[in-house]
């Protein structure tokens, strides 16, 4: 037992002389790398605060440089400048259409790719002679030809069609103060369309059917058998009528005066002088906008048909007061609540007005004495 304790006592001291030998080798291999370091450290040059290394590329670059953004390479033109020049630039000819390039109030679908085109947000195309259509992007790619005969300045030649005629060319022709297609499109929808649901909402119809319809009833002398047609067809024949008008139901040259109207606060007041300026308008346009205004009316009280005079408003506004060609895209935007508030305000102040009725049987009447 003795020996074997002894044995574990030599052990142990042999353990810790070990121990001293390995941390004093330890020690020694610290010295000589710190060593070491010091005299790398000697032979480096040290730099001065002027010669600091840049952190980043453009530290090297003059201040006034260095804060520079990279200009950008110009964007490309619009392909419309690149197609036949015409004396305004949002004028652009192709295939024999004029396309007047435009911002939609209202969803319309391209004639050429058959895509939506989002209203107020993408600019498109709309011929002034035949009303074909399009996306802006699409007026290059397009095959189809415009089929409006012109005469040699360009001027549009009336071929005898209701539709696309002026309002006084279709009275002279018809000798009555309102369209006969229009007014028998009027009695059917007062008549039969009552329980009709959303009268003149812009729901899709059958375009085939629609330009169909338009081809029979839109000759000078054809029979104007409507009876059977059914209602959401007639209202899209009429918005059709008034979408083709070369002058709408307020003629270009009065558009500012009925905006200026709708600074007006006072209901009254504003259908007052907007009343006024009816009067002034040319005879066949009276007959029109009193024969309209009078339809939408009793329209809106079909409470069946949930047509309101805010939902009629926001049809045929852009119909009645259409924006001209010299109103830029901007203010037009801002004229889109002011024309649908001045329409529905008229719908519902004087399209019930007998007196304003009335107005429309004594034009007649002093039409047929000068005759």
């Amino acid at each position: 037992t003795a020996a074997a304790a002894a044995t574990a006592a030599e052990a142990a001291a042999a353990a810790a002389d070990d121990a001293e030998k390995a941390k004093q080798a330890a020690a020694e291999v610290k010295a000589i790398v710190a060593e070491q370091a010091r005299a790398a450290k000697a032979v480096m040059p040290q730099a001065t605060p002027d010669e600091k290394q840049p952190s980043s590329p453009l530290a090297t670059l003059p201040v006034n440089q260095a804060l520079v953004t990279p200009k950008r390479s110009p964007p490309k033109k619009r392909f419309y400048s690149q197609l036949v020049s015409t004396p305004s630039k949002n004028l652009v000819k192709c295939q024999g259409h004029a396309f007047r390039i435009t911002v939609f109030n209202l969803p319309t679908t391209c004639e050429h790719c058959k895509e939506p085109v989002t209203p107020r947000l993408v600019e498109g195309g709309v011929c002034e002679a035949c009303h074909y259509a399009v996306h802006q992007k699409c007026i290059i790619n397009i095959q189809k030809q415009c089929k409006v005969s012109k005469d040699s300045s360009g001027n549009i030649i009336w071929e005898g069609t209701v539709f696309g005629a002026s309002l006084s060319q279709l009275m002279s022709l018809n000798d009555e103060p309102v369209p006969p297609l229009l007014e028998k499109c009027f009695e059917q929808i007062e008549n039969r369309g009552k329980k009709t649901i959303d009268l003149y909402k812009n729901i899709p119809l059958d375009q085939k059917r629609l330009k169909s319809l338009k081809k029979v009833l839109g000759e000078a002398n054809a029979e104007l058998d409507v009876g059977k047609t059914d209602i959401p067809m007639l209202c899209g024949i009429v918005k059709l009528f008034f979408r083709e008008l070369p002058d709408p139901v307020v003629p270009y040259h009065m558009y500012r005066d009925f905006i200026n109207a709708t600074a007006v606060t006072d209901v009254l007041q504003q259908c007052k002088e907007s009343r006024d300026l009816i009067e002034v308008l040319p005879t066949s346009h009276q007959f029109a906008i009193r024969r309209l205004l009078s339809h939408l009316a009793v329209v809106a009280e079909f409470t069946e048909s949930k047509a309101t005079p805010h939902s009629l408003a926001a049809v045929f506004a852009p119909l009645i007061l259409s924006t001209p060609k010299t109103v830029k895209a901007a203010e037009s935007l801002k004229h889109v609540k002011l024309r649908l508030r001045l329409i529905e305000n008229l719908i519902v102040v004087i399209g019930k007005d007998p007196d304003f009725l009335s107005g429309l049987h004594a034009l007649n009447d002093d039409d047929d004495d000068d005759d």
